[in-house]
């Protein structure tokens, strides 16, 4: 068509010259001939405009094979799911994954689990199920690309720098990437952006010339990280005074087309899942499964995985109080673990806030508090510490700004082709 200067799909789309792990674990194919949902990309097309671009788009024609699909969880893990995982079936396992549990992605427990309900007086059960939600950033998710003989320079949009400089420095060699408003994405956008990084830049190359893509709406959302469909469970087993004894704990989540647990992988997320209300509890086990699904990936979105699933945690403690007809904040305190009040000095000797008093910490007669010093308040012959009020208990993480490159420039008065993307048609 009159203006078009580069169609890629599948078949002559490039593929990362070096693994990356970041693009690896977290971005899938930005071109996959098999796709995992309706919305995935099959055909990019550039052109001198972005009108011209879009009407050779409209003119693809696109012929789809209908195959086995699991977009919910309840599919993803009934006995005749379709294999999602090519072989390796649709619970996501590791070689850390623990073997005496086949079932599960990654588990933490504490006691033993079936002593602990053999002492209860009392046994309930709770299930709780999370739909899933979608962070819709209000700025478009686009990027450009421009080379300078073997140079690639990126303008690209998100909540990070470094990730995505890293991703494109798999395979490309790359002399810098500027992203002027960032933040503002809740990391959602950035992916949806970043994914198609490595393929706009390959247009630049092939084409000779900028090339810039801006998403609209209605294929950014096919595109967009979000929070998954969680299911959790609970079995919780108590004495006749309402103090639970045993409690297990099981959490189900949808990570679409990874081939990793994100947040049900390890202790991270998982941990502080069960810090909160598992301290005086003797015997307790959590487990997290990771299925895949044909649903859109889980990733950054104000956080996911962990509010909706901690939201199962004070649904459980709110029906057990109902249970025992005790009140839910007496409730939440005979469970609620206790921390230690712990004081430690700032490693520096002024306050780290840039707008402040920049007092070094001292004590009551005059000396300076050395951290040793500071933790020992309780000391009544070492004298108490004072400083400045800013200065808290915990330890400060001090960064410091960074001023930008020299070599880093405005780019201002650029001829781009317009790149659009065609895809697969979304539901309704």
């Amino acid at each position: 068509m009159p203006g078009e200067k580069y169609i890629l799909t599948y078949k002559n789309a490039p593929k990362l010259q070096t693994a990356n792990v970041a693009r690896g674990r977290i971005l899938a194919e930005p071109l996959p001939r098999e796709l995992n949902l309706q919305g995935e990309v099959v055909a990019i097309v550039v052109a001198d405009t972005e009108d011209l671009a879009q009407d050779a788009a409209d003119a693809i024609k696109v012929t789809y094979e209908v195959l086995p699909f699991a977009s919910l969880l309840k599919d993803s893990m009934a006995t005749n799911a379709p294999d999602l995982g090519h072989g390796k079936g649709n619970l996501v396992r590791h070689s850390f994954s623990p073997a005496d549990l086949p079932h599960v992605t990654w588990a933490d427990k504490h006691g033993d689990i079936e002593t602990g309900f053999a002492e209860a007086d009392v046994v309930k059960e709770f299930s709780y199920r999370f739909a899933g939600g979608v962070s819709v950033p209000m700025q478009p998710s686009g990027s450009v690309a421009k080379w300078d003989g073997d140079k690639l320079t990126m303008w690209g949009m998100g909540q990070g720098i470094y990730p995505v400089r890293a991703t494109l420095g798999a395979a490309l060699r790359m002399d810098g990437l500027i992203n002027k408003w960032n933040g503002c994405t809740f990391g959602a956008a950035r992916m949806a952006a970043e994914r198609f990084y490595p393929m706009i830049a390959h247009l630049a190359k092939v084409t000779g010339r900028p090339v810039k893509v801006m998403l609209p709406k209605d294929q950014e959302l096919a595109q967009l990280q979000i929070k998954p469909e969680t299911i959790t469970k609970f079995r919780v087993g108590a004495k006749k005074d309402g103090q639970i004894v045993a409690l297990d704990h099981e959490v189900y989540v949808s990570v679409g087309d990874l081939d990793f647990g994100v947040h049900a992988d390890g202790p991270g997320n998982a941990a502080n899942q069960s810090e909160l209300y598992t301290a005086k509890v003797p015997h307790w086990r959590s487990t997290w499964c990771a299925y895949r699904t044909n649903a859109p990936r889980p990733g950054p979105s104000r956080s996911h995985i962990q509010q909706e699933t901690k939201w199962s945690w004070e649904n459980m403690i709110d029906e057990m109080a109902d249970a025992f007809a005790i009140d839910p904040v007496q409730h939440r305190m005979m469970h609620i673990t206790q921390l230690a009040r712990v004081m430690r000095a700032i490693r520096t000797k002024r306050c780290p806030r840039s707008k402040c008093c920049g007092k070094a910490p001292r004590r009551s007669d005059g000396r300076s508090a050395m951290p040793s010093q500071a933790a020992s308040r309780e000391d009544s012959s070492a004298g108490s510490a004072s400083a400045c009020p800013r200065i808290m208990a915990g330890t400060w993480a001090i960064t410091r700004a960074r001023k930008p490159s020299p070599n880093l420039r405005r780019f201002l008065g650029q001829t781009f082709l317009a790149a659009t993307l065609t895809s697969a048609p979304m539901a309704t």
